[in-house]
């Protein structure tokens, strides 16, 4: 009689019990596969904003540090300027951009600079019949442009 009840027990178990745990683990999967979704989803849209904040920081420190190496440029050529004599300062004596060498970076001669440089150092030689000048490489300068319009050239 005993087995008997147990095997109706067990048959009642696998008929009745079992589906609705069945089903109880199905809804549980579904309801776990739509929050692991969501949390999917927002952490995406958080990695995408940490991203753009990222980015954005980034844009303001490469400003600002530009910002400071260009205040510090300008501070270092006022503080030179200042400490220059202005009766020193010689009147016919020119800075002539060098264009007549090779320039690595393109692997090219420019033609046009050189004829350029050339051109200029005739005019000079017009308009002053003294003049000295020597040669700048034109790498070299830096340009600080103004908020206001125009800027400063800095011959580094």
């Amino acid at each position: 009689m005993f087995k008997i009840l147990k095997k109706k027990m067990r048959s009642f178990v696998q008929k009745a019990v079992e589906p609705i745990i069945q089903n109880k683990f199905k809804a549980l999967n579904l309801k776990l596969n739509e929050i692991n979704n969501e949390v999917n989803s927002k952490l995406s849209l958080v990695q995408t904003q940490n991203a753009n904040n990222l980015k954005s920081i980034t844009s303001n420190l490469n400003a600002n540090a530009e910002k400071i190496m260009r205040d510090l440029a300008l501070t270092r050529y006022k503080q030179s300027f200042n400490n220059t004599n202005q009766s020193n300062i010689n009147k016919n004596h020119f800075v002539i951009f060098n264009y007549t060498y090779h320039s690595a970076n393109v692997n090219f001669y420019n033609l046009g600079d050189f004829v350029q440089s050339i051109a200029v150092l005739n005019a000079l030689s017009k308009l002053f019949a003294n003049f000295s000048y020597e040669f700048f490489d034109r790498d070299k300068i830096a340009f600080f442009k103004d908020t206001n319009g125009g800027g400063v050239i800095v011959l580094a």
